[in-house]
């Protein structure tokens, strides 16, 4: 048999917008998600992802840390070391962020915001017009693949 066939449901997916996955064992869709959200969370018996330690019901916003196991307030994980929690639960930066509708990042090591959507791949690139990083040369398009080699800025056929 055809092990392609196998992965095939043998049952149409429920089609009301909401997340499902098949299980091969069950024969059947469950909503939820298939992937677990942190390595260290389990299903239960009904197939929902839980953390080994129960979210705190206080009425706060609290997020999940994985590498601490265990619930920290606020709406998300502390982005950046330099920035605080105000008393709506928001990390805010030192520096505020610049309100002029173009793309910035946030540089810790200089703790300040920079133009671009990304921290820049390599010191001899530029923002272009759109403000994306870009490569002093233009990669070559000729079916083969390249990587940047910064040391002599040119890139390098692997």
């Amino acid at each position: 048999m055809n092990d392609e066939l196998n992965l095939i449901p043998s049952t149409p997916k429920p089609n009301d917008g909401k997340p499902y996955f098949w299980d091969e064992e069950r024969k059947r869709w469950f909503l939820g998600y298939e992937h677990k959200p942190y390595p260290s969370w389990h299903r239960d018996d009904k197939f929902n992802w839980l953390p080994p330690v129960p979210k705190p019901n206080d009425g706060k916003p609290y997020a999940w840390n994985e590498d601490k196991l265990e619930w920290v307030l606020g709406n998300q994980l502390q982005p950046y070391p330099s920035w605080q929690m105000d008393e709506t639960f928001t990390w805010i930066p030192p520096v505020p962020k610049p309100n002029d509708n173009k793309p910035y990042f946030w540089d810790e090591e200089r703790k300040q915001w920079f133009l671009g959507y990304e921290h820049r791949p390599y010191p001899s690139w530029r923002l272009n017009d759109k403000y994306v990083w870009k490569a002093p040369f233009t990669k070559p398009n000729n079916g083969f693949e390249y990587e940047w080699y910064e040391e002599g800025e040119y890139w390098k056929k692997i």
